[in-house]
Protein backbone atom coordinates (compact mmCIF):
# COMPACT_ATOMS: atom_id res chain seq x y z
CA UNK A 1 0.00 0.00 0.00
CA UNK A 2 2.96 2.31 0.86
CA UNK A 3 4.39 1.38 -2.69
CA UNK A 4 0.86 2.32 -4.20
CA UNK A 5 0.85 5.58 -2.70
CA UNK A 6 4.25 7.35 -2.81
CA UNK A 7 5.62 8.00 -5.42
CA UNK A 8 9.34 7.41 -6.20
CA UNK A 9 9.64 5.19 -3.08
CA UNK A 10 12.87 3.47 -3.12
CA UNK A 11 13.14 1.80 0.64
CA UNK A 12 10.72 0.79 3.50
CA UNK A 13 10.81 -0.44 6.85
CA UNK A 14 7.26 -1.42 7.98
CA UNK A 15 7.55 -2.65 11.85
CA UNK A 16 4.17 -3.46 13.83
CA UNK A 17 5.82 -4.29 17.37
CA UNK A 18 8.73 -6.60 16.71
CA UNK A 19 7.77 -8.17 13.62
CA UNK A 20 8.90 -5.98 10.60
CA UNK A 21 9.25 -6.36 6.83
CA UNK A 22 12.37 -4.60 4.58
CA UNK A 23 11.95 -3.39 0.94
CA UNK A 24 13.91 -1.77 -1.18
CA UNK A 25 17.02 0.39 -0.46
CA UNK A 26 18.29 0.87 3.27
CA UNK A 27 19.55 4.41 4.98
CA UNK A 28 22.69 2.11 5.08
CA UNK A 29 24.75 -0.07 2.19
CA UNK A 30 24.66 -3.26 4.07
CA UNK A 31 21.12 -3.12 4.67
CA UNK A 32 18.41 -2.25 7.69
CA UNK A 33 20.44 -2.62 11.07
CA UNK A 34 17.77 -4.73 13.05
CA UNK A 35 18.83 -5.75 16.92
CA UNK A 36 17.46 -8.83 17.77
CA UNK A 37 16.34 -8.40 21.87
CA UNK A 38 17.89 -9.88 24.69
CA UNK A 39 16.06 -13.23 25.58
CA UNK A 40 15.89 -12.42 29.20
CA UNK A 41 16.07 -8.29 28.85
CA UNK A 42 12.99 -6.36 28.95
CA UNK A 43 14.47 -3.33 29.18
CA UNK A 44 13.89 -1.28 25.09
CA UNK A 45 17.39 -0.12 25.58
CA UNK A 46 18.82 -3.05 26.61
CA UNK A 47 21.72 -4.36 25.00
CA UNK A 48 20.51 -6.69 22.02
CA UNK A 49 21.54 -10.51 21.40
CA UNK A 50 22.54 -9.68 17.52
CA UNK A 51 22.46 -7.47 15.12
CA UNK A 52 20.71 -8.21 11.39
CA UNK A 53 21.19 -6.63 8.53
CA UNK A 54 18.14 -7.11 6.50
CA UNK A 55 17.57 -6.66 2.59
CA UNK A 56 14.08 -7.64 1.46
CA UNK A 57 13.57 -10.07 4.06
CA UNK A 58 11.33 -10.48 6.89
CA UNK A 59 12.07 -11.09 10.63
CA UNK A 60 10.33 -12.00 13.91
CA UNK A 61 10.41 -12.96 16.89
CA UNK A 62 8.54 -14.58 19.77
CA UNK A 63 8.97 -15.85 23.46
CA UNK A 64 9.19 -14.10 27.08
CA UNK A 65 8.41 -10.62 27.56
CA UNK A 66 5.84 -8.76 28.90
CA UNK A 67 3.36 -10.56 28.15
CA UNK A 68 4.34 -13.45 30.75
CA UNK A 69 1.51 -14.15 32.85
CA UNK A 70 1.97 -13.54 36.40
CA UNK A 71 0.71 -16.78 38.79
CA UNK A 72 1.20 -16.30 42.65
CA UNK A 73 5.18 -14.94 42.60
CA UNK A 74 5.99 -16.48 39.30
CA UNK A 75 5.81 -15.47 36.04
CA UNK A 76 4.99 -17.80 33.16
CA UNK A 77 5.22 -17.45 29.26
CA UNK A 78 2.20 -17.08 27.72
CA UNK A 79 2.85 -19.36 24.92
CA UNK A 80 1.52 -22.93 25.61
CA UNK A 81 3.40 -26.03 24.35
CA UNK A 82 0.92 -28.12 22.32
CA UNK A 83 2.18 -31.10 23.87
CA UNK A 84 1.37 -30.80 26.89
CA UNK A 85 -0.54 -27.70 27.69
CA UNK A 86 1.90 -26.18 29.99
CA UNK A 87 3.76 -22.83 29.34
CA UNK A 88 6.84 -23.48 27.32
CA UNK A 89 10.39 -23.09 29.69
CA UNK A 90 13.13 -24.27 27.15
CA UNK A 91 13.11 -21.87 25.14
CA UNK A 92 13.24 -18.12 25.77
CA UNK A 93 12.63 -16.27 22.51
CA UNK A 94 13.29 -17.47 18.95
CA UNK A 95 13.45 -14.85 16.02
CA UNK A 96 13.12 -16.01 12.20
CA UNK A 97 14.73 -14.37 9.00
CA UNK A 98 12.85 -15.22 6.45
CA UNK A 99 11.04 -13.99 2.70
CA UNK A 100 8.44 -13.49 3.87
CA UNK A 101 6.60 -11.91 7.30
CA UNK A 102 4.24 -14.56 7.19
CA UNK A 103 6.52 -17.43 7.39
CA UNK A 104 8.68 -15.12 10.00
CA UNK A 105 5.70 -14.91 12.04
CA UNK A 106 4.50 -18.51 11.89
CA UNK A 107 8.06 -20.04 11.93
CA UNK A 108 8.97 -18.00 15.29
CA UNK A 109 6.16 -18.97 17.36
CA UNK A 110 6.62 -23.16 16.24
CA UNK A 111 10.57 -22.81 17.38
CA UNK A 112 9.57 -21.36 20.76
CA UNK A 113 7.63 -24.78 21.60
CA UNK A 114 9.71 -26.88 19.86
CA UNK A 115 12.56 -28.80 21.03
CA UNK A 116 15.93 -26.02 19.60
CA UNK A 117 17.55 -29.49 17.89
CA UNK A 118 14.21 -30.23 16.60
CA UNK A 119 13.35 -26.15 15.67
CA UNK A 120 17.03 -26.09 13.95
CA UNK A 121 16.30 -29.09 12.17
CA UNK A 122 13.34 -27.94 10.34
CA UNK A 123 14.49 -24.41 9.27
CA UNK A 124 17.54 -26.34 8.33
CA UNK A 125 15.09 -27.30 5.23
CA UNK A 126 13.19 -24.30 4.55
CA UNK A 127 15.43 -22.07 1.58
CA UNK A 128 16.27 -18.15 2.65
CA UNK A 129 15.21 -18.90 6.08
CA UNK A 130 17.67 -18.85 9.19
CA UNK A 131 16.71 -18.65 12.81
CA UNK A 132 18.52 -17.59 16.27
CA UNK A 133 16.86 -19.41 19.79
CA UNK A 134 17.98 -17.91 23.44
CA UNK A 135 17.73 -20.54 25.38
CA UNK A 136 16.11 -20.45 29.22
CA UNK A 137 19.68 -21.29 30.17
CA UNK A 138 21.24 -17.95 28.54
CA UNK A 139 22.51 -20.37 25.82
CA UNK A 140 22.46 -19.10 22.17
CA UNK A 141 21.97 -21.75 18.89
CA UNK A 142 21.86 -20.86 15.42
CA UNK A 143 20.94 -22.24 11.91
CA UNK A 144 23.81 -22.74 9.77
CA UNK A 145 23.41 -19.36 7.76
CA UNK A 146 22.28 -16.86 10.28
CA UNK A 147 25.95 -15.45 10.81
CA UNK A 148 25.85 -14.70 6.88
CA UNK A 149 22.62 -11.92 7.98
CA UNK A 150 24.51 -10.74 11.20
CA UNK A 151 26.20 -7.66 11.77
CA UNK A 152 29.70 -7.10 13.38
CA UNK A 153 29.34 -4.77 16.26
CA UNK A 154 31.81 -4.16 19.20
CA UNK A 155 30.63 -4.45 22.01
CA UNK A 156 31.30 -1.52 24.68
CA UNK A 157 33.21 -2.72 27.93
CA UNK A 158 33.59 -0.79 31.25
CA UNK A 159 37.26 -0.11 32.11
CA UNK A 160 36.91 1.44 35.59
CA UNK A 161 33.79 2.35 38.93
CA UNK A 162 33.47 5.98 39.89
CA UNK A 163 30.76 7.75 41.28
CA UNK A 164 28.99 10.87 40.46
CA UNK A 165 31.31 12.63 43.08
CA UNK A 166 34.36 11.03 42.14
CA UNK A 167 34.92 8.19 44.99
CA UNK A 168 35.27 4.81 44.38
CA UNK A 169 32.22 3.09 45.41
CA UNK A 170 30.19 0.72 43.14
CA UNK A 171 26.33 -0.27 42.95
CA UNK A 172 25.48 -3.20 44.98
CA UNK A 173 26.33 -6.35 42.42
CA UNK A 174 23.53 -6.99 39.83
CA UNK A 175 21.31 -3.62 40.80
CA UNK A 176 20.01 -1.46 37.68
CA UNK A 177 18.00 1.38 37.68
CA UNK A 178 15.11 1.02 35.80
CA UNK A 179 12.51 3.46 34.37
CA UNK A 180 9.01 1.71 33.54
CA UNK A 181 6.99 4.95 31.95
CA UNK A 182 3.31 5.08 29.82
CA UNK A 183 2.42 7.63 26.79
CA UNK A 184 -1.43 8.08 27.26
CA UNK A 185 -3.50 8.23 24.28
CA UNK A 186 -4.81 11.92 24.32
CA UNK A 187 -8.45 12.57 23.18
CA UNK A 188 -7.26 15.24 20.61
CA UNK A 189 -8.15 15.69 17.22
CA UNK A 190 -5.06 14.79 14.65
CA UNK A 191 -3.42 13.02 17.06
CA UNK A 192 0.09 11.82 17.45
CA UNK A 193 2.59 10.13 19.38
CA UNK A 194 5.14 12.31 21.16
CA UNK A 195 8.66 12.05 20.47
CA UNK A 196 10.54 11.43 23.91
CA UNK A 197 13.94 11.94 25.52
CA UNK A 198 15.39 10.68 28.79
CA UNK A 199 18.86 10.57 29.93
CA UNK A 200 20.96 10.87 33.14
CA UNK A 201 23.14 13.63 34.60
CA UNK A 202 25.24 14.31 37.48
CA UNK A 203 23.67 16.76 39.83
CA UNK A 204 25.62 19.36 37.89
CA UNK A 205 23.52 18.46 34.78
CA UNK A 206 26.60 16.98 32.86
CA UNK A 207 25.82 14.32 30.73
CA UNK A 208 26.27 10.63 32.33
CA UNK A 209 24.07 8.50 29.83
CA UNK A 210 21.71 9.36 27.10
CA UNK A 211 18.78 6.06 27.86
CA UNK A 212 16.39 6.46 25.27
CA UNK A 213 15.16 8.73 22.07
CA UNK A 214 11.46 7.85 20.62
CA UNK A 215 10.35 9.51 17.83
CA UNK A 216 9.63 8.46 13.69
CA UNK A 217 11.28 11.52 12.10
CA UNK A 218 14.64 12.36 12.32
CA UNK A 219 13.90 15.60 11.15
CA UNK A 220 11.61 16.47 14.22
CA UNK A 221 14.35 15.39 16.42
CA UNK A 222 15.33 18.98 18.02
CA UNK A 223 11.71 19.30 19.22
CA UNK A 224 12.74 18.00 22.51
CA UNK A 225 14.90 21.00 22.60
CA UNK A 226 16.44 20.48 26.10
CA UNK A 227 17.74 17.61 25.83
CA UNK A 228 18.88 18.90 22.19
CA UNK A 229 20.05 22.37 22.85
CA UNK A 230 22.75 20.53 25.39
CA UNK A 231 22.85 16.76 24.76
CA UNK A 232 22.34 16.34 21.39
CA UNK A 233 24.97 14.73 18.93
CA UNK A 234 24.97 11.76 16.31
CA UNK A 235 24.49 8.69 17.78
CA UNK A 236 25.30 5.25 15.99
CA UNK A 237 21.49 3.62 16.32
CA UNK A 238 19.38 0.56 14.77
CA UNK A 239 16.80 1.05 12.50
CA UNK A 240 14.36 -1.39 14.67
CA UNK A 241 14.57 -4.09 17.36
CA UNK A 242 13.03 -7.28 16.78
CA UNK A 243 11.18 -8.60 19.97
CA UNK A 244 8.09 -10.46 21.33
CA UNK A 245 5.44 -8.42 21.23
CA UNK A 246 3.79 -6.05 24.44
CA UNK A 247 1.25 -4.43 26.00
CA UNK A 248 0.27 -1.26 24.22
CA UNK A 249 1.46 1.94 25.78
CA UNK A 250 3.63 0.86 28.24
CA UNK A 251 7.35 1.08 28.34
CA UNK A 252 10.40 0.19 30.09
CA UNK A 253 13.81 0.95 29.86
CA UNK A 254 17.26 0.34 32.03
CA UNK A 255 20.36 1.87 33.13
CA UNK A 256 23.43 -0.23 33.21
CA UNK A 257 25.63 2.29 35.60
CA UNK A 258 27.66 3.09 32.91
CA UNK A 259 27.91 6.21 31.33
CA UNK A 260 28.42 7.39 27.41
CA UNK A 261 32.11 5.82 26.93
CA UNK A 262 31.10 2.26 28.50
CA UNK A 263 32.26 3.31 31.62
CA UNK A 264 30.84 2.21 35.10
CA UNK A 265 29.63 4.87 37.59
CA UNK A 266 28.94 4.25 41.28
CA UNK A 267 27.12 5.26 44.20
CA UNK A 268 25.64 9.04 44.11
CA UNK A 269 23.13 11.44 43.22
CA UNK A 270 22.05 11.70 39.71
CA UNK A 271 19.18 13.11 37.89
CA UNK A 272 16.83 11.75 35.80
CA UNK A 273 15.53 13.70 32.80
CA UNK A 274 12.39 12.69 30.61
CA UNK A 275 10.89 14.92 28.05
CA UNK A 276 7.96 14.48 25.78
CA UNK A 277 6.81 17.24 22.77
CA UNK A 278 3.67 16.33 20.48
CA UNK A 279 3.19 17.83 17.24
CA UNK A 280 0.14 19.41 17.67
CA UNK A 281 0.38 19.20 21.05
CA UNK A 282 2.36 19.92 24.16
CA UNK A 283 5.61 19.86 25.67
CA UNK A 284 6.35 18.27 29.21
CA UNK A 285 10.08 18.04 30.44
CA UNK A 286 10.46 16.64 34.26
CA UNK A 287 13.75 15.85 35.99
CA UNK A 288 13.88 13.25 39.14
CA UNK A 289 16.75 12.83 41.61
CA UNK A 290 17.75 9.31 42.57
CA UNK A 291 20.31 8.94 45.40
CA UNK A 292 21.78 5.33 44.65
CA UNK A 293 23.37 3.94 47.71
CA UNK A 294 23.42 0.31 49.02
CA UNK A 295 19.43 -0.21 48.98
CA UNK A 296 16.95 -0.75 46.98
CA UNK A 297 14.40 2.06 46.42
CA UNK A 298 11.20 2.26 44.16
CA UNK A 299 9.79 6.21 43.52
CA UNK A 300 6.63 6.44 41.59
CA UNK A 301 6.32 9.88 40.03
CA UNK A 302 2.45 11.29 38.80
CA UNK A 303 1.25 11.51 35.05
CA UNK A 304 1.68 15.27 33.17
CA UNK A 305 0.48 16.12 30.42
CA UNK A 306 2.13 14.29 27.51
CA UNK A 307 3.76 11.64 30.17
CA UNK A 308 1.70 8.97 31.79
CA UNK A 309 2.97 7.40 35.23
CA UNK A 310 6.26 6.65 35.78
CA UNK A 311 7.86 4.57 38.40
CA UNK A 312 11.93 4.65 38.62
CA UNK A 313 13.50 1.78 40.42
CA UNK A 314 16.65 0.28 41.59
CA UNK A 315 17.63 -2.83 42.62
CA UNK A 316 18.21 -6.35 41.32
CA UNK A 317 17.72 -6.94 37.97
CA UNK A 318 14.55 -8.87 37.01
Amino acid sequence: AARQQVAGLDGLLLDIGGDMRSWGRAPQAAGWQIGVAHGTRLADNGPVAAVLQLNNQAVATSGRGQRDLQVGEQLHSHTLSPANGQAVTLVSSATVLAPNAADADALATALSVMAPQQGLALIAQLPGVEALLQLADGRQQTSSGWHLAAAQREQRAGSFMHTADGAATTWPAGFVTSIDYEIPKVDAENYKAPFVAIWITDQNRNIVRNLTHLGTQEKWIDSNYVWWRRYGRKIDKLDAVTKPTRKPGKYSIAWDGTDEEGKKVGQGKYLVHIEASREHGGHTYQTFELELATKPLSQPVPAKEEMGGITLRFGKAV
